[in-house]
C-alpha cells in the first residue's frame, strides 16, 4: 500500500497533532488499538517480555 512507510506515517501524525486532531483521518484510533492488541498477543505467544515490563 502506498503511503504506509513509517516516515510517511510519522509525518501524517505530526500534521494531525499540529492541526489539533484527536484521531487520525487515515488510520482510526480503533484500528491502532486493534493492531496493538494483536502485537501484544504475538509477543505473549512468543514469550517476549521487554526489560521495563519485568517486575522489580
Amino acid at each position: 500500500m502506498e503511503g504506509l512507510l513509517y516516515g510517511t506515517q510519522f509525518s501524517n501524525v505530526a500534521a494531525e497533532i499540529r492541526a489539533g486532531r484527536k484521531e487520525g483521518e487515515k488510520i482510526s484510533a480503533k484500528s491502532t488499538i486493534e493492531v496493538m492488541a494483536l502485537m501484544d498477543e504475538c509477543r505473549k505467544q512468543m514469550g517476549l517480555v521487554y526489560p521495563q515490563e519485568m517486575e522489580q
